[in-house]
C-alpha cells in the first residue's frame, strides 16, 4: 500500500514500477518506451533503509551525495516550508543520459523519518514547457499517515 497520493495530470500516462509511481507526458503510451521519454515525473519512497533519515538535513546530505555522482555540476538547492510537512528542499541538477542533456528537479520531504523524493526530469529544451504541469502535480502530493 502506498504511503502517499498524487493526482496525475489529465492525458498523462502513469505506471507502477516496483515501489515507484512513474508518470510520463502524453508522448508515451506504453511502459516499454517509458524510460526513453523526454519528460518524466516520479516519486521515490519505500520502507527500505535507503529512504530513512532522522531529519530533513540528514536526508538532504544523503541525496546530495547521490546526485553529485550523477550530475554534470554540483547540485543547487534551497529550502521551503510546507504547512503540513515542515521544511523541505528543492534540488536542481543537470545530467546527460543517452547523449541528451536533462534538467532535473528533486523535491525532498522527510516525514516521520521517511524520505519522499518527487523527481521531475525533462530535456533542457522542454523543462520550462512542462514545469507548470509538474508544479500542479507536485502540489497535489499528500502523505498518508
Amino acid at each position: 500500500m502506498k504511503s502517499y497520493e498524487i493526482q496525475v495530470p489529465k492525458g498523462w500516462c502513469s505506471y507502477i514500477y516496483h515501489d515507484y509511481l512513474l508518470i510520463s507526458t502524453p508522448y508515451k503510451t506504453d511502459f516499454e518506451t517509458f524510460k526513453s521519454d523526454n519528460v518524466q515525473l516520479y516519486i521515490l519512497s519505500s520502507d527500505g533503509e535507503d529512504y530513512k533519515s532522522k531529519n530533513i538535513e540528514e536526508a538532504l546530505e544523503s541525496q546530495i551525495s547521490i546526485l553529485e555522482d550523477l550530475s554534470l555540476f554540483k547540485p543547487v538547492y534551497f529550502s521551503e516550508y510546507h504547512k503540513e510537512y515542515g521544511k523541505y528542499y528543492l534540488i536542481k541538477n543537470l545530467g546527460i543520459e543517452s547523449g541528451k542533456k536533462y534538467i532535473k528537479l528533486d523535491i525532498l520531504f522527510n516525514h516521520k523519518g521517511r524520505n519522499y523524493i518527487i523527481h521531475y526530469k525533462a530535456l533542457e529544451s522542454e523543462f520550462e514547457t512542462y514545469l507548470p504541469y509538474a508544479i500542479n502535480t507536485i502540489s497535489t502530493f499528500k502523505i498518508k499517515d
